[in-house]
């Protein structure tokens, strides 16, 4: 009996010190996963300073880089324009409505990155009614395509030059 008991003592006593030697190699894993969310807070931290530093407006901001994707963005709508009219003159209904949700998501883009410089200029609510006059379903395409022509020439945030550079005459 005394022989049963010190056996049991031994395998008790093998069996926690195995058991301390598992917890003491997962001790390193547990430090490394409480780690883990300060360094992914501290990376994203790191990603919003990066962001806010740079501060890249996309066709929002200004000089010529923002200009030409204003431009772009209208070379997109007219685009959308013409695939909507096509889709239509075929009788395709349904991918007509889809390309105009195009062209309605297009002229919100477009809306987007003009509006602080046409305020600026004094722009804003002449540009604002024409870029709602292409977001009408019902007006025809002729005169959708006389709007994008003055949008293209009339407005100093979507001409291809800035307005300093303009020709003398």
């Amino acid at each position: 009996m005394l022989i049963q008991i010190q056996k049991l003592k031994l395998d008790l006593e093998s069996g926690l010190l195995e058991m301390d030697q598992i917890l003491r190699a997962n001790a390193i894993n547990f430090a490394v996963l409480a780690a883990l969310p300060a360094f992914g807070l501290s990376l994203l931290l790191l990603v919003f300073v990066r962001t806010w530093a740079l501060r890249d407006h996309g066709a929002e901001g200004r000089g010529n880089i923002a200009r030409c994707q204003r431009r772009l963005l209208l070379v997109d709508v007219e685009r959308r324009l013409m695939e909507f009219q096509h889709y239509r003159d075929n009788g395709m209904e349904e991918e007509a409505l889809c390309k105009f949700g195009l062209v309605l998501y297009t002229l919100d883009r477009l809306c987007k990155a003009v509006e602080s410089h046409a305020k600026e200029t004094g722009e804003w609510l002449s540009l604002r009614e024409d870029i709602f006059d292409l977001a009408k379903l019902d007006m025809g395409m002729p005169d959708k395509l006389i709007v994008v022509s003055r949008l293209k020439w009339m407005y100093s945030c979507l001409l291809p030059y800035s307005s300093s550079r303009l020709p003398r005459l």
